[in-house]
């Protein structure tokens, strides 16, 4: 395949000391003699992509017949335009250096590549082929995990681009791959240290006793040395630690501290690391088995403080929603009274304002109260969950805690703005209302016996009639002797004799009296 050739035409010349540098879209090669060029400009017209030559004093060559005199020669050659997310690099030189640098495209198509590579975070394959991908959850990043102090972090950001989802699906038998493995060895080891050193670039672990390990200058036959035996215990290895997110941390010290105790005082070479790595990891997880039983109970006690801290602050809402009911139930009633009091009685319209004012402040405080109380408790969980229950995920944190919780808030908040709604409303009702017919049940309107002369008339002689028949009635008991008992009979005939014989009010407004 001319792609092939090309790329491998490119990796001889970046080896014979030509200068490559491959970016996302293009190919630069400085340095070439007229054979080369020539030979890399054939490929190109074969492949159809376009390409620029420049000569030695940077003036572009549009004749193909190059001379000597001009040389050494330059050439830029425009790779296809890729679609999607995808990164397509042409040598060998340019695969080294990007994954030294990173990219963020999960599908790397590599020219030189025969064998596809399937980490967590992204796919490496040959050139031209297409393969869905789905890269894995995110894990916990090794730079939280590997203390260093210099300006340049050794550790990687994310050590999923390293990591191989099956670790039987890769063959150190191609140049590619072996580029590779060499960064993918170098990623993990400094991943796995408890410390870089910054002077040096030591890899530090404590034990004890202490293990101080060094890397060679140079990584570029790093799979040569370590054959693919060992590079597949260190995927192991690497594979527990990350693995996990939540214990991560755990993993990785007890790895780094059995690391420590296996080769630590017997050799400052890699290898010898590489060497012992699988048994370092095997005591790593029986260690961890270990670990396991005291970390449940303490899990196991935590998760019943926070079950019991959660009921607590539940209930408390709950009483705080149970208080601001039977508060507003109170100030309803009492504002409907005082509706009812301004309405039939000719109460004192600044006390009844007095009295509502009150209660609607007693309400107030009540929702401000629990308010408060809600704010409190949703701080201290967001305060208090990165420190004490940082081991549960943020799934079930939600479950366990913010839903019970916010449930219990959303009826508190439902009943404060039902009830605040109801008793503003009525305090608008008792101070701005119109009360024109409230004093109407105890006093006669005065206007009225203005307006009707003939009604004013009529009530003064039915006055002056019960005047009259009260006097009649005092002057027959007048007659009668003390000792001479009246009987109901005679009492009755003279208080018919003494009826007037008319009651009825003349034209005039005046009555006829009878007078005995």
């Amino acid at each position: 395949m001319s792609v092939i050739l090309l790329a491998e035409l490119l990796d001889r010349l970046s080896a014979d000391g030509a200068f490559i540098r491959e970016s996302e879209n293009d190919v630069s090669a400085s340095g070439l003699a007229v054979e080369a060029a020539t030979n890399i400009i054939a490929i190109c017209e074969e492949l159809g992509w376009e390409f620029n030559l420049f000569d030695s004093a940077g003036t572009e060559w549009l004749d193909d017949d190059l001379l000597q005199d001009f040389a050494p020669y330059r050439l830029r050659l425009h790779k296809p335009s890729t679609i999607g997310d995808t990164l397509e690099l042409l040598t060998n030189t340019g695969f080294a250096e990007w994954l030294r640098v990173g990219h963020s495209a999960t599908n790397w198509k590599v020219a030189r590549l025969r064998q596809p590579i399937f980490t967590h975070a992204r796919m490496l394959q040959p050139w031209g082929e297409a393969e869905p991908f789905q890269p894995s959850l995110p894990t916990k990043s090794p730079r939280s995990l590997v203390r260093e102090f210099g300006p340049e972090r050794a550790a990687p950001e994310d050590v999923q681009p390293w990591l191989l989802r099956d670790e039987a699906n890769v063959l150190i038998n191609d140049e590619a791959t072996k580029v590779w493995v060499n960064a993918s060895v170098c990623a993990l080891l400094n991943s796995l240290a408890d410390e870089i050193d910054p002077a040096d670039s030591k890899l530090k672990f404590k034990g004890p006793p202490k293990l101080s390990i060094s890397l060679p200058d140079e990584c570029n036959n790093l799979a040569d040395q370590i054959g693919i035996d060992h590079f597949n215990d260190l995927q192991r290895a690497a594979n527990w630690v990350f693995e996990n997110e939540r214990e991560a941390e755990l993993r990785h010290n007890l790895l780094a501290n059995d690391i420590a105790r296996s080769a630590g005082g017997n050799s400052t070479d890699f290898q010898y690391l590489l060497s012992n790595i699988s048994a370092s990891l095997d005591g790593a997880k029986v260690a961890y088995q270990v670990s396991l039983s005291d970390l449940g109970r303490d899990t196991l006690k935590m998760l019943a403080d926070l079950r019991k801290a959660v009921t607590e602050e539940t209930a408390k809402v709950t009483d705080a929603t149970r208080q601001l009911v039977t508060s507003v139930a109170g100030a309803l009633a009492i504002s409907l009274g005082l509706i009812a009091v301004r309405v039939n009685a000719a109460a004192s319209y600044e006390l009844i304002v007095a009295v509502m004012i009150v209660v609607a402040a007693y309400v107030g405080v009540i929702i401000y109260s629990g308010y408060s109380f809600i704010q409190l408790q949703r701080q201290l969980r967001s305060d208090w969950q990165p420190r004490l229950y940082r081991f549960l995920p943020l799934s079930e944190y939600e479950n366990m805690v913010s839903k019970p919780a916010n449930q219990s808030e959303r009826t508190f908040f439902r009943v404060a703005w039902a009830g605040g709604i109801g008793i503003a409303a009525l305090t608008a009702i008792v101070i701005f209302g119109w009360w024109d017919n409230s004093t109407k049940t105890n006093i006669i309107d005065s206007s009225t016996m203005k307006q009707n002369p003939e009604t004013s008339q009529g009530a003064k002689a039915i006055g002056q009639s019960l005047v009259t028949n009260s006097e009649a009635i005092i002057n027959i008991e007048s007659k009668v002797a003390p000792d001479e008992s009246v009987g109901p009979t005679s009492v009755e005939m003279a208080e018919l004799d003494a009826q007037p014989e008319d009651t009825t009010p003349s034209k005039e407004g005046k009555s006829n009296d009878y007078h005995p």
